[in-house]
């Protein structure tokens, strides 16, 4: 718009309360009701964009404390996850400790009446050899069996002793 050009007059019929509150801040602008009007249209699309702003001040501001919220559940979530690993490597360290002790169980293939006998034993001589492991037991007792070879042959089983 150039000072040149003539302008027009647009009119609208309103409330008498609305002329009112506009004559109002007009002269709160120190502007004629005519200017200040002219001045509200020219920046109409202004306070659109404004609104837009505000909204997206709204979504971002929506957005942070999503996002807040998520890092707070995820330190949350890192710091189960450490737990269940410590509690999952202790658990694979006791298995491997059980794989290991049972390791010579396994080896011997004993049934179950075999078995129940073999544990029978180990009861006896747990008093008289207090502080030592079954495997270590078992093994002692082979050992000695190996050195008395003239009998090893000649052994007690459930069903009776055979050579």
């Amino acid at each position: 718009m150039t000072a040149t050009e003539l302008k027009i007059p647009i009119s609208c019929r309103v409330y008498p309360d609305l002329k009112s509150e506009i004559e109002e801040e007009a002269q709160d602008e120190g502007l004629t009701t005519s200017m200040y009007l002219e001045k509200i249209l020219q920046n109409r699309h202004e306070s659109q964009v404004e609104d837009e702003d505000e909204t997206d001040f709204v979504n971002v501001y929506q957005f942070e404390v999503e996002i807040d919220e998520l890092k707070a559940e995820l330190e949350s979530l890192q710091e189960d996850y450490i737990k269940l690993e410590k509690l999952n490597q202790k658990l694979e360290s006791k298995n491997q400790s059980l794989e290991e002790s049972t390791k010579w169980l396994r080896l011997l293939d004993f049934d179950e009446n075999e078995a129940q006998s073999l544990e029978n034993m180990l009861e006896q001589l747990q008093p008289e050899y207090p502080g030592k492991a079954n495997s270590q037991l078992v093994l002692a007792c082979l050992h000695a069996a190996l050195k008395n070879e003239d009998s090893i042959f000649f052994i007690h089983t459930p069903s009776g002793y055979f050579e």
